[in-house]
């Protein structure tokens, strides 16, 4: 698929050029997002609603720029919480 630029030359746009440009489009909304998160805390962070969204660890970091390990363990952390409110909604007090 070929394109036409500005100044008139052809330009073509690939599959990881269209990928790379929609991670650009995502990096700025979470980078939005984590700017009004600064201001009111809300308890779904970013990194688990990228991973939900089917995004590794590695790409969720480097949107973030955040370390791997810190994703990581923020995914862990998050899996780990959901599984204890999940207990405690099906436990014996809800029977």
């Amino acid at each position: 698929m070929a394109r036409t630029r500005a100044s008139g030359g052809p330009t073509e746009i690939s599959n990881d050029g269209n990928r790379d440009v929609l991670i650009g489009i995502l990096a700025l909304l979470v980078d939005e997002r984590e700017a009004k998160l600064a201001q009111v805390p809300i308890e779904r962070k970013t990194e688990l609603v990228l991973a939900g969204a089917g995004l590794s660890a590695l790409t969720i970091a480097s949107l973030l720029n955040k370390k791997v390990a810190t994703v990581e363990m923020t995914l862990y952390r998050g899996k780990q919480k959901a599984t204890k409110v999940a207990k405690m909604s099906t436990g014996p007090a809800n029977a």
